[in-house]
């Protein structure tokens, strides 16, 4: 247990469960909702290409790419136009299709063996906390 208590891996399993909460949760906005699929379709693409993106450019970066993409995504929604909404939800896609590797990434190197299941829980708690 002394070994999940440490600061080096619990900083950042508390801001991956923010992140992804945060992300889900714009994932589920009312506006999003006619977008559903749209969200989920680009996720998945963008999910195909995270592992080159986190390789690329690094755990910590695709974080802030991921929040970059969902407050892009949310501003444009919140204009209204239909077209708006849509290219919003492939931003908030965008960053969804990131969520999980990244994560993964960080946790997978700061994580105790042992504690790897219990840890990787909570960080998918934060899908359903959004």
């Amino acid at each position: 247990m002394r070994a999940l208590l440490r600061r080096d891996v619990l900083a950042p399993l508390a801001m991956i469960l923010t992140i992804q909460s945060i992300v889900t949760m714009s994932s589920y906005a009312i506006p999003v909702a006619a977008l559903v699929s749209v969200v989920y379709v680009t996720g998945m693409a963008v999910g195909l290409l995270s592992a080159t993106l986190v390789a690329r450019f690094g755990a910590w970066r695709g974080f802030q790419i991921m929040l970059a993409l969902t407050g892009a995504g949310i501003l444009l929604m919140g204009l209204g136009h239909p077209l708006w909404l849509l290219a919003g939800a492939v931003l908030i896609g965008a960053g969804t299709g990131l969520m999980n590797p990244t994560g993964s990434h960080v946790l997978a190197r700061v994580s105790p063996p042992d504690w790897q299941p219990f840890v990787f829980s909570i960080k998918q708690c934060g899908t359903p906390a959004g």
